[in-house]
């Protein structure tokens, strides 16, 4: 009689553990699953999301440099992008330099904003 509630008590237990143990391993590969599909969907919306990046250059009396300054843009790894010039009521050629530039280059997506007084920044 003992040897038959051991044995009963034995596959209860045995039974228990079988239960529970599959449950958790049935539950981390359903984890593992998960975490592999939530990272195939993230690497496809990073490779679709591609946010519009705007490069804002100052410029006043600046033709000596803004050629090389927007020759840099061939350099940058953003593919959508805006680059700005604000062309600050320059007394030089900055203006038709960048005006040229643009011309020359219909492609990069170069803009020119030309204000008509020069303001400075107070403290």
């Amino acid at each position: 009689m003992f040897k038959d509630i051991a044995f009963y008590l034995f596959a209860m237990i045995a039974i228990i553990n079988t239960i529970h143990l599959g449950y958790i391993a049935g539950a981390n590969l359903y984890d593992i699953k998960q975490f592999f599909r939530k990272r195939k969907i993230s690497k496809t919306i990073r490779r679709k999301y591609r946010p519009l990046v705007t490069i804002i250059v100052p410029a006043h009396n600046e033709e000596v440099r803004i050629i090389k300054t927007l020759e840099s843009i061939e350099k940058i790894h953003i593919v959508n992008y805006k680059f700005l010039v604000v062309d600050d009521a320059s007394s030089d050629a900055t203006r038709s330099l960048v005006w040229r530039y643009i011309q020359l280059h219909p492609n990069r997506n170069i803009h020119l904003l030309r204000k008509q007084k020069n303001v400075v920044a107070k403290e």
